[in-house]
């Protein structure tokens, strides 16, 4: 009896005193290329004690690594690191799992506890390289790998003890961070494009925070923003304007400040089919929950210019050729009515001998090219090198046009052979009009048919033989474009022009006279002026048994429904 009393006794002054009861939380049992969180608050300025279990085991040519950190919920920040326990204590053990325990203190507030276990690929600059080396030639010159394979999941993990500590979910400490954001795309995954839209109502400065991933030369997860108004990038993610953001090389964190005046507003964010919020390749970041990227107004001033996306401020593609896939060749024709300025982006993919996908543009009426995609106007399109893009502004006269866009074999929409770019889905070539008020008119390219033709000779296919005739008045200057196939210095596809009166040839395309027509090297284009007297002539293609419209032993040229000869009355 004097026991129960005494029993109650306690209670009820611990309750009455508020005496403080140590609260613990935990994170264990991770797998590899896994992280979990648990969110705790701390409601006064408290010293908690960490205690766990880390490891580091050889896999074969790499190695795994485990251990935990806590950032601040707030600021982001890093408060405890269990790597900058490891090098101050020199806490390297024989084995491949080694006990940890540390105190820090906390100010009262939110804090994420992470614990995670991924392969490290290469020393990123948190270990100490020596000792490294050294506790792993300790390490497994004389055990057993397959044991520390075994066991590594279970007997892993971390703890956080102190008096008045609580858990809390850590997504909800993320959406209350995110929950006044202008656009917020975190956690994200492999093989995500994911956008939002905003329209500001006024000039407006906004903070910009996004995580990614990718180097000096080659961006794989990353964010950019578009005027919605003319689809100009007003803002991207990059190199040169990101920091290290913890964890492997490739981690980097955008924190900056821009000021985007009166309009509508694309953000739009990449991720490529490895190392993200879903699975780690290797070492994350110091805050992987917002691994994407979160906007917010600087000012309530500011917040008060953020309005609902408003379509009227969007000018809508007049020609759209995109999610191109392997073997295309597409076109379209675009009449305008008057002079215009027009912004083309166009993705392709660059090979050894030139673009393999690209696009170009040509006057419907002269067969001329007035736009194409080139080393010179392109610039890289994220993800592997070989995706390129152009993003520019041109100004097409008052005329007929017919768009184009042709891929190869591979690496295209949704058939990647390697990491693909960015904007993914605009895999082709797009054109906005810069002024909403520009008239225009689309018709089908196939059956224009140009007052300027005066012979031709088209979409040739192979051991043809085909021939034209056409009679002049008068002296007459002619543009000819014939392409062909040509190697070695001879031709194997060409055409030729005949005088009826003297049977003696007036022109010929040679392999000298013609230049490179796009795609396989072999692939010839003569495009030039010529002037034949009064009189009656015939015109000539051949072809050999290879490599022919619709049937290319290699890549086509790039003009591919131009393949043989037309003659125009210039």
């Amino acid at each position: 009896m004097k026991n129960t009393i005494l029993v109650f006794i306690t209670i009820f002054t611990a309750s009455l005193f508020k005496v403080a009861i140590a609260q613990e939380i935990s994170v264990n049992n991770v797998n590899l290329g896994k992280l979990k969180i648990q969110g705790f608050n701390v409601s006064v300025k408290t010293e908690v004690d960490i205690t766990g279990s880390a490891g580091v085991f050889a896999d074969d040519w790499q190695r795994m690594v485990f251990y935990g950190w806590i950032i601040d919920s707030d600021t982001r920040k890093v408060v405890w690191h269990l790597f900058d326990d490891i090098r101050s204590k020199n806490k390297y053990r024989e084995e491949g799992f080694f006990d940890f325990e540390d105190k820090v203190s906390l100010e009262s507030g939110n804090y994420e506890l992470i614990y995670t276990g991924v392969k490290d690929y290469n020393n990123n600059g948190n270990w100490n390289t020596d000792d490294f080396g050294d506790f792993m030639n300790r390490l497994f010159g004389s055990r057993s790998r397959e044991r520390y394979r075994d066991r590594y999941r279970e007997d892993l993990g971390i703890r956080v003890n102190a008096s008045g500590l609580k858990a809390v979910d850590a997504k909800a400490l993320l959406d209350s961070k995110t929950k006044d954001a202008v656009v917020s795309i975190n956690r994200v995954g492999d093989n995500a494009t994911v956008k939002e839209r905003f329209s500001l109502k006024d000039e407006t400065t906004l903070k910009i925070y996004a995580l990614g991933e990718g180097g000096r030369r080659e961006v794989y997860d990353y964010v950019w923003i578009y005027d919605a108004q003319n689809h100009e990038r007003v803002w991207q993610m990059d190199y040169g304007n990101t920091n290290f953001a913890g964890g492997a090389d490739k981690n980097y964190v955008a924190n900056k400040t821009i000021t985007l005046p009166k309009g509508s507003y694309i953000v739009s964010y990449s991720s490529d089919d490895s190392h993200s919020f879903r699975e780690w390749n290797s070492l994350p970041p110091d805050d992987p929950q917002f691994w994407g990227v979160t906007i917010w107004a600087d000012s309530p001033k500011d917040k008060a210019n953020v309005i609902p996306f408003k379509e009227e401020y969007m000018n809508k593609a007049i020609v759209e050729l995109t999610r191109v896939g392997d073997d295309e060749y597409l076109s379209q024709g675009l009449k305008l009515n008057a002079d215009a300025k027009v912004r083309i982006l166009c993705l392709g993919e660059k090979g050894s001998d030139g673009f393999v996908d690209s696009g170009w543009i040509i006057d419907a009426n002269t067969r001329e090219i007035v736009w194409e995609m080139d080393s010179y106007n392109a610039e890289y399109a994220g993800g592997d090198r070989k995706n390129e893009m152009v993003d520019e502004v041109i100004s097409l006269h008052k005329g007929a046009y017919i768009v184009y866009y042709a891929t190869d074999d591979s690496h295209s929409f949704r058939r990647w052979n390697a990491a693909q770019p960015h904007e993914q889905d605009r895999w082709g070539i797009t054109l906005w009009p810069i002024n909403s008020n520009v008239k225009y008119e689309l018709f089908d390219e196939k059956e224009f048919k140009s007052d300027k033709i005066l012979v031709e000779i088209l979409r040739v296919r192979d051991r043809e033989y085909l021939k034209e005739t056409f009679a002049l008045k008068e002296d007459t200057k002619l543009r000819v474009k014939a392409i062909g196939e040509g190697s070695d210095g001879d031709m194997h596809d060409y055409g030729w022009i005949e005088n009826r009166n003297t049977g003696k040839v007036v022109w010929e395309m040679t392999y000298r006279n013609s230049e490179y027509a796009g795609g396989a090297r072999k692939n010839r284009m003569y495009n030039d002026i010529i002037i034949l007297p009064r009189g009656e002539y015939r015109v000539y293609y051949e072809s050999d048994g290879s490599h022919s419209y619709r049937d290319w032993n290699a890549s086509p040229p790039r003009d591919q429904e131009s393949y043989g000869i037309s003659l125009m009355i210039e």
